[in-house]
């Protein structure tokens, strides 16, 4: 089976064709001899933040000499993203062959997976395959019914935030969606919890019923942010009295290391093998493209990507742009969005603080259509520059997909 081949028959699975239910990944798992069970893994979940997390601790963990596995999703251009061993994607030509083999298993089963789920068993089957020490498994959607919770036994369960998002599966409130997510966690099992508000007594409430230890951020650890270098794109934290270097920038991504240092330390109380030295080296080398991510044009423009794609994220980064060096600077934004998102929530956030916002479509069916809106987002992009000034900060945000075009219109 050709590469092209096995992605036209995946994506013919509909990506947002859900089918609640972890019976079918079961069935087909067990008969590969449950794969996901020959390693240890970490589970993060969450609304946002949890794609930094679960790429902070991989960082670490390899810089410590692990082989490790990372699964995360969606992916900004390539599929292939979505499946990492030591930093580095899976090949095409392995992707395909794993992917001949379930589907050979599925024909034989009488079963059929979801295009999620059938990621998912990819993930589990590849990482199996390659033998590696430990993998680092982000949850796609929700937590309960999501796939990736076939995993029984992690290491940590990690719950980085609720908000409101996927509201059509999860449901229309916090609580409801964080009922959800505390899905992953299981009996005995570290709880590592960033989540605020009301639905942080919901997280703990779940653990408290599983006998699993609880760590909340705020409560029984927290990070300082000192400082943050935007020249040279790293900002300074304070954890426990040590100080740390991220190359994630954003207050937020304070918040999202302090777990990762928490889950590190849970780790080590588990007898994993992390000296402080490769914990900073993995910190700082930290990459994950698309997130709050400062590019300098080669004309002196500053342009910002970050994905984010409902309106708790988008808070999130109109909140590092207040304290970031643009905070008085004007705004351009480019914004597309998919239809099943509160779009009307995120325009009136960004109607707020933009100068002006370019509007674009995406490349799928799925895309919001806008009565005055660029054809497509490389154009949104162009025109965005020419309303703007080296001094102006230009934003592209609203949907992963978005800014995973511009990336790859800069060569990124």
């Amino acid at each position: 089976m050709s590469h092209y081949t096995s992605l036209k028959q995946i994506e013919s699975r509909g990506f947002f064709h859900i089918k609640p239910g972890l019976e079918r990944i079961e069935v087909l798992l067990n008969a590969f001899g449950n794969p996901q069970d020959s390693y240890p893994s970490i589970h993060i979940a969450g609304t946002n933040g949890k794609g930094s997390v679960a790429a902070s601790l991989s960082s670490i963990l390899v810089e410590s000499r692990f082989k490790t596995g990372l699964y995360t999703s969606p992916e900004l251009v390539d599929i292939c993203e979505r499946f990492q061993i030591n930093g580095l994607p899976i090949r095409d030509n392995v992707l395909s062959l794993i992917s001949k083999r379930l589907i050979a298993k599925e024909k034989k089963l009488g079963i059929e997976l979801s295009y999620f789920e059938f990621l998912t068993a990819i993930a589990f089957l590849w990482f199996s395959q390659e033998k590696v020490d430990i993998a680092v498994i982000e949850v796609g959607m929700g937590g309960r019914w999501d796939a990736t919770n076939i995993l029984k036994h992690p290491l940590v369960s990690v719950i980085t935030s609720i908000g409101l998002d996927h509201v059509q599966w999860l449901g229309k409130t916090e609580i409801a969606i964080a009922r959800e997510k505390a899905g992953i966690i299981k009996p005995g099992i570290p709880v590592v919890s960033g989540v605020r508000g009301k639905s942080q007594a919901v997280i703990h409430r779940y653990a408290h019923q599983n006998r699993s230890p609880f760590y909340q951020y705020g409560v029984d650890f927290k990070v300082d942010s000192i400082n943050t270098n935007w020249k040279n794109q790293f900002q300074t934290i304070k954890y426990c009295h040590s100080i740390y270097k991220t190359s994630l920038l954003g207050n937020h991504q304070a918040q999202n290391m302090g777990l990762v240092l928490k889950t590190t330390d849970l780790l080590r109380d588990q007898h994993w093998s992390i000296s402080e030295k490769n914990l900073k080296k993995g910190l700082e080398k930290t990459r994950w493209p698309g997130r709050f991510e400062l590019i300098r044009l080669e004309n002196g423009h500053s342009v910002l990507l970050d994905v984010a794609h409902n309106p708790a994220g988008l808070k999130t980064l109109l909140n590092g742009i207040k304290q970031s060096p643009w905070k008085n600077s004007k705004t351009i934004f480019v914004f597309g969005a998919y239809k099943d998102k509160d779009i009307q929530t995120m325009v009136h956030l960004l109607s707020v603080v933009a100068t002006h916002i370019v509007f674009t479509a995406l490349p799928s069916e799925r895309s919001r259509h806008w009565p005055r809106e660029e054809k497509n987002p490389i154009a949104a992009f162009k025109k965005a520059i020419s309303m703007s000034s080296p001094s102006d900060l230009l934003v592209v945000t609203g949907s992963l997909s978005l800014v995973g075009c511009i990336r790859k219109e800069l060569h990124l």
